[in-house]
């Protein structure tokens, strides 16, 4: 057996002592009477380091391989495992997650998190399965449905509007997809639109404004008509079979309403100074 100590050039066990014995007198030194508690871990902590560094020199200079023990790597369930999971009523979202990590492309795996997932961040699944298929009808509903759950943004309803009437017009006509484009059409002119206001021209408080006046009517317009395609679907809806006694009783009083008071403020537009 070789003494590690008579091997030149490496650090050997007595050197490892004197390292430490100096660090405990400097201890001593500080903290006779140990009543100064942040000196004391403040050298603890160097006499801990001075050990980890010593000993790491101390092994590999003298020939000891010093290893560090990995945690087991996470098991990623099968889709089928997954699925059958999700059948019995567990909650499958996070194994979902981390198996799409280790297969993007599976698109089966992909419509099953977009269904499911709680979070907002998971429009980016369903979407991946539209660029695999787009044809598929299935997936073009579930966009629409989490878009139309999201804050109202012109692009997102107008994106919302093309899925449904895609499914419309490919066989999957429904008076659900007509009640979703009705609310699309709404959302854009009521939460969308009811704030805007022309851009790029100001109104002049001392002479004459009609160049904004007429682009303010052009947008009260705008509206107009979104309300007027809104009411269409509800009505298609309705002939489909959908519930009459919300569309009839709350939103299509509403969009009656909304399209008169729109009207009438064209009719006040070119007054205004």
């Amino acid at each position: 057996m070789k003494h590690l100590s008579q091997k030149t050039g490496a650090l050997t066990i007595g050197d490892f002592k004197q390292r430490t014995q100096e660090v405990a007198e400097a201890i001593k030194a500080t903290c006779p009477k140990r009543t100064d508690i942040v000196n004391m871990q403040h050298l603890l902590s160097k006499l801990l380091l001075i050990f980890l560094i010593s000993f790491g020199a101390f092994a590999q200079n003298n020939g000891f391989q010093v290893t560090m023990e990995q945690p087991p790597a996470p098991t990623v369930l099968s889709y089928e495992e997954i699925e059958a999971r999700h059948k019995k009523s567990h909650d499958v979202e996070h194994e979902l997650h981390d198996y799409i990590e280790t297969h993007p492309n599976d698109i089966k795996a992909l419509y099953l998190y977009a269904k499911i997932s709680k979070s907002h961040d998971s429009y980016w699944a369903i979407a991946k399965c539209i660029s695999l298929d787009p044809n598929n009808l299935d997936y073009r509903k579930v966009r629409a449905n989490k878009l139309l759950r999201e804050k109202a943004q012109e692009a997102e309803m107008l994106l919302a509007i093309d899925d449904l009437q895609f499914v419309n017009e490919n066989g999957g006509e429904h008076h659900k997809t007509h009640s979703g484009m009705a609310m699309a059409y709404s959302r854009l002119a009521d939460d969308v639109l009811r704030y805007r206001r022309p851009k790029h021209i100001e109104r002049d408080p001392f002479g004459d404004n009609e160049e904004y006046n007429q682009a303010q009517i052009a947008i009260y317009q705008r509206r107009i008509d979104l309300f007027v395609k809104a009411r269409e679907h509800y009505q298609k809806a309705l002939a489909l079979g959908a519930d009459h006694s919300r569309i009839t009783k709350s939103e299509l009083p509403y969009i009656e309403e909304s399209i008169a008071n729109l009207e009438q403020l064209i009719k006040d537009q070119p007054n205004k100074n």
